[in-house]
């Protein structure tokens, strides 16, 4: 979830993607894009969400959205990312909703459709640069939150995590330093 419910509770998702165990060492990023699908929200407000980068280690948590439904929140198990902790029981965030770079990497309009967060959209060239980061840095890859509009309920949206049947996809353009493997059809 991202955004602020009907009750007036904000919501922040958090983000990460394993950069440098997909990507041949030595290349080059030369485009992104995050596409996620919204699950739920249809009655709310369309509203521009942001990507930041995280600026320190998160817990996941391992409940999903459990018996309660989604959305309505869960306790929190040890070491899972909480509004107030990066990991529940151990680590508290320096801020509540987390610590992350209060200049966005990407912005996008969301509305009911599938969003899509593009590097090479005016505004977002910083996601790009955070992906290049994280290749040459994993160590530093504490992924990205999402912040919706919080000034005003109803801009909620529920998106599809990695558990759902359409979890998020962030494509990554590179360009391999070294050869490149060809294929080709079997002779005859």
């Amino acid at each position: 979830f991202s955004g602020m419910t009907d009750n007036n509770v904000a919501r922040r998702a958090l983000l990460k993607f394993d950069i440098a165990g997909n990507i041949p060492a030595g290349s080059i990023i030369n485009s992104v894009s995050l596409g996620m699908t919204v699950t739920r929200g249809s009655n709310h407000a369309d509203a521009i969400m942001s990507m930041h980068r995280i600026a320190a280690d998160w817990g996941e948590g391992t409940n999903g959205c459990g018996a309660r439904g989604g959305g309505q929140g869960e306790p929190a198990v040890d070491g899972a990312a909480t509004w107030l902790s990066a990991f529940h029981n151990q680590t508290l965030w320096g801020t509540s909703g987390g610590d992350y770079n209060a200049t966005p990497s990407g912005s996008t309009l969301v509305d009911n459709t599938t969003p899509i967060w593009n590097s090479n959209t005016p505004g977002n060239a910083a996601m790009l640069s955070d992906v290049q980061d994280w290749f040459t840095s994993p160590g530093t890859n504490y992924g990205w939150i999402l912040v919706g509009d919080e000034s005003s309920p109803t801009t909620a949206r529920r998106f599809d995590s990695k558990e759902g049947g359409a979890r998020p996809a962030l494509v990554v353009d590179f360009t391999p330093s070294g050869p490149v493997e060809a294929c080709c059809e079997p002779d005859g």
